[in-house]
């Protein structure tokens, strides 16, 4: 098991930090390039180099790509959920994967058919966002940012238009 820290920055523009782990490493580099429609996110894996491109296409799909350095594919899938945030992961790499809102938009679980592979928890009372990811399976931790990625624009565009609380914000988390 791994624990991920998040945390953003109010007044963004654009995205710029590293995720640690529990003793302070840096574990990814997330870029998030200015876009007037859709969204692009390069993520680099500083342990293993491994590194991924974020998008979402513009308008009203709720599709969000992910293409791995290694060739995997991954796609994320929003589907319409009263008071609930439903996602499904299918990926040429892992097996499929959903996620489900448990805690009105403040704790997700990630699961395959068997188990569940993470746990994504965004933190109350805080000047930007703040997550804490924890992954039980490191062989979909890459996998898991992505959707945490994913996570954290659809609850930005919720606060938007003014389902939840408004926040503008992300950037470097300093060491726990």
């Amino acid at each position: 098991m791994r624990t991920l820290h998040i945390q953003q920055q109010a007044l963004k523009i654009t995205d710029h930090y590293i995720i640690y782990d529990d003793l302070g490493r840096g574990v990814y580099q997330v870029d998030e390039e200015f876009r007037m429609m859709g969204k692009k996110i390069t993520v680099l894996n500083l342990e293993t180099g491994v590194s991924f491109m974020f998008t979402r296409q513009g308008g009203f799909t709720n599709e969000f790509y992910v293409a791995f350095s290694t060739g995997a594919l991954v796609n994320i899938k929003k589907y319409f959920a009263f008071f609930q945030l439903k996602l499904d992961v299918d990926s040429n790499c892992a097996p499929p994967m959903q996620v489900r809102d448990r805690y009105l938009g403040r704790e997700f679980n990630v699961r395959t058919e068997e188990a569940v592979v993470a746990t994504i928890n965004k933190k109350y009372f805080t000047i930007g966002d703040q997550y804490v990811v924890m992954v039980y399976d490191d062989r979909c931790q890459d996998i898991v940012v992505a959707i945490f990625l994913a996570i954290d624009y659809i609850l930005d565009r919720r606060k938007g238009s003014g389902e939840r609380d408004r926040k503008s914000g992300s950037a470097g988390m300093p060491r726990p």
